[in-house]
């Protein structure tokens, strides 16, 4: 099992402080944690100049061919590698499950809270965005691209990530989420690309083999934002268009003014936003960067793809939920928040997950999620464990309009298959998207 850690891009670290795979390796897997390039060491891109982009990407991909050289030294089977990871993490496991090169080096996918359509995941106007930072460390206005490519390798790696926010304008440094290097569609002529097409349309292709795949996410996503909220409240009180998707089509401040209206009458239903709807930001947030574009993943795999995929949502609660813990949400929200599972599949030191008890009803479920998540990598399939978890049904061509797939929840007194924890909202943003885009499944990364 080889992890993906996640952080946006930008930050994050594979160290064993934070992610030691203990939990897992009892259950009888050898697990291997990865570290990439991060920030525009990682993703900056200037074609012009050699520099396609996606180098962090292209990190990963070499750590599968390492693993997939090396790992049957260190008792690992190279024909049985799952690749698996959560938030830019899981979008990473999801870039390289679309993309072919990729694909040679793994046999299944877990992509947590994670794809290629999060919103979060694309660069918007790359070459700028090199142009900025180049600027930032003294080259001129009017520098060509081999002044600005000068001007960068001359650059220290310390000074490139300090300021590295500053390339984005003044409206996404005040957005909740927004990272300054991130993913690019390389070009077709791109050396060891991870993706050269919209992955709309590399969804679509006709891969080599197949490859299982469970995507799924938190039940409360956006509850981790609920101290970056409240920071910034007056802020989106004012402009309550910051609660449009970014992948939304808005041509004009009219659209943008009247989707945020839309917003607001259905997650809002008349009330202000004010400090007593944090939670109904957070809903509509967590859609937004997370469990909207986990359903659309899913629809889009149903539609195109034959691998079988297991869809689920994670809603324990319990003293390992250490980002609702660390991002300070009140007790009364119900739910767990963006990356509260990923200290039921490993331990850290830096969150001092060893002070809880081996006989408590979160120790429990740690020991449950490891070994289910094991049995998906051993298997590519649940069965030994979660029997009742099923997959996706598939039927490709004839997917309708009012596809909805059920998904597996994972929870306090018995996991369980539902049918009924988005479902309403899920139906509202298909309709936002199809009024704006023409289809939800026409995301706009650009």
């Amino acid at each position: 099992m080889v992890w993906v850690h996640g952080g946006g891009f930008y930050t994050g670290s594979g160290d064993s402080a934070l992610y030691d795979p203990e939990y897992l390796v009892q259950q009888g897997a050898v697990v291997v944690s990865l570290n990439y390039r991060l920030g525009p060491l990682g993703f900056l891109s200037l074609p012009s100049v050699g520099i396609a982009g996606n180098a962090g990407l292209k990190d990963q991909r070499m750590s599968f061919r390492w693993v997939q050289e090396n790992i049957d030294r260190f008792g690992g089977d190279p024909n049985n590698v799952t690749i698996f990871g959560e938030s830019a993490g899981g979008a990473s496991v999801h870039l390289h499950y679309l993309s072919e090169p990729s694909r040679q080096y793994f046999h299944k996918a877990i992509a947590q809270s994670g794809t290629a359509y999060n919103e979060w995941v694309w660069q918007r106007e790359p070459a700028e965005r090199a142009r900025r930072l180049a600027n930032l460390l003294g080259a001129a206005e009017d520098s060509t691209d081999e002044e600005v490519l000068a001007t960068l390798m001359q650059a220290s790696a310390e000074k490139m990530t300090t300021i590295q926010n500053q390339v984005m304008t003044e409206h996404e440094q005040t957005l909740l989420i927004r990272f300054p290097f991130t993913p690019v569609v390389e070009q077709p002529d791109s050396e060891d690309a991870i993706l050269t097409v919209h992955p709309v349309d590399a969804a679509k292709a006709s891969f080599t083999r197949e490859i299982p795949l469970v995507l799924g996410s938190t039940s409360a996503e956006g509850l981790v934002l609920w101290s970056a909220i409240e920071e910034k409240l007056s802020l989106y009180a004012s402009e309550p268009f910051r609660m449009v998707p970014a992948t939304l089509r808005i041509s004009n401040e009219q659209d943008k003014q009247l989707a945020a209206e839309t917003i607001k009458k259905f997650f809002f239903n008349g009330r202000p936003v004010s400090s007593d709807t944090i939670q109904n930001m957070t809903t509509v947030l967590g859609d937004n960067l997370n469990t909207f574009p986990g359903y659309f993943a899913a629809e889009l795999h149903v539609r195109h793809q034959s691998a079988p995929l297991y869809l689920y949502v994670f809603s324990f609660m319990g003293e390992l939920n250490k980002f609702r813990e660390e991002m300070k949400v009140p007790p009364e929200p119900v739910g767990a928040a963006h990356a509260d599972e990923l200290y039921y599949l490993f331990s850290s030191t830096l969150y001092n997950t060893a002070t809880v008890d081996d006989h408590s009803d979160a120790a429990k479920f740690r020991e449950y999620l490891c070994r289910l998540w094991v049995n998906l990598a051993r298997h590519g399939n649940p069965s030994e464990v979660a029997a009742e978890w099923i997959p996706v049904e598939h039927p490709l061509e004839e997917v309708t309009d009012d596809f909805y797939p059920h998904a597996f929840e994972l929870k306090e007194g018995g996991c369980a298959m539902t049918s009924d924890f988005f479902l309403e909202r899920f139906q509202f943003w298909k309709a936002l998207y199809k009024q704006f885009n023409g289809s939800h499944l026409v995301p706009s990364i650009e």
